[in-house]
């Protein structure tokens, strides 16, 4: 028996097992924790209705613009509407400068965001302490997961695709920056330096710039610092398949 588990049949049946009672384990143990339909004020759309139709088209829409700087594309499995905005956010959605952007983020957190909203991190990114946003799925993809060999082999593990939240972002007035700034953390319009200077610079979020365009990135983000310019609006599970003729980029 030890000679036929060392052999390279034998290895390869010990780790098909392992593989398979590693797999069926995390999937009872997150099938109902991980699962946005056991969360409050989450519905499953469904797959045959008119509404998942229009938004698996509008999220495939905003990958194509983009797919080109990308060697992957995303294929939407489940779409959740987020039923009532987190408490602290405005209860109609946001007007005038509002844009549909998407946010990926690991599957407790995602949770966490639905259940209980946004918080500022603790740690600054690439332009401060905000809420990060992108108009192309693609580029959130690479926040739903730890590391690119989780992404990689998790979803094929647990059967659990990366969840992307499709967002109502209240921009305001725009800040354009090409080159990263950590130190930034909003404007307080309400702080004694905006009345002294009359609002004077004043913004309401960031966008961070791409390479065409003199910036540092392969598309754009949209960094807000408030999180009432935030209403959730939509989850996504999305699985990633590989092109094979791709391009690869060094850029974010």
């Amino acid at each position: 028996m030890v000679w036929l588990i060392t052999e390279p049949f034998g290895t390869s049946i010990v780790f098909a097992a392992t593989f398979w009672c590693a797999r069926m384990f995390f999937s009872v143990l997150l099938q109902h924790h991980l699962d946005p339909k056991s969360w409050p004020d989450v519905a499953e759309v469904d797959k045959a209705s008119e509404e998942f139709k229009t938004q698996k088209e509008y999220f495939d829409a905003a990958c194509r613009p983009w797919a080109h700087k990308y060697d992957f594309d995303l294929q939407v499995a489940r779409v959740f509407r987020v039923d009532k905005p987190v408490a602290g956010q405005p209860s109609s959605r946001p007007a005038g400068s509002s844009q549909q952007l998407f946010h990926g983020t690991q599957w407790e957190a995602a949770m966490g965001i639905v259940c209980d909203g946004f918080r500022l991190p603790n740690h600054s990114g690439m332009f401060g302490k905000g809420i990060y946003f992108a108009d192309c799925p693609l580029k959130s993809w690479r926040y739903c997961f730890a590391s690119k060999q989780m992404a990689d082999s998790l979803p094929r593990l647990l059967g659990r695709g990366g969840y992307i939240l499709m967002c109502w972002v209240d921009l305001g007035k725009k800040r354009e920056e090409k080159e990263a700034k950590p130190e930034l953390k909003g404007y307080n319009r309400r702080g004694w330096m905006a009345w002294f200077t009359g609002q004077r610079g004043a913004y309401d979020s960031v966008v961070g710039m791409t390479e065409e365009e003199g910036g540092a990135l392969r598309v754009p983000e949209y960094i807000v610092y408030d999180t009432s310019q935030v209403r959730l609006a939509y989850l996504f599970e999305v699985f990633k398949s590989d092109r094979d003729a791709a391009s690869n980029s060094n850029v974010i």
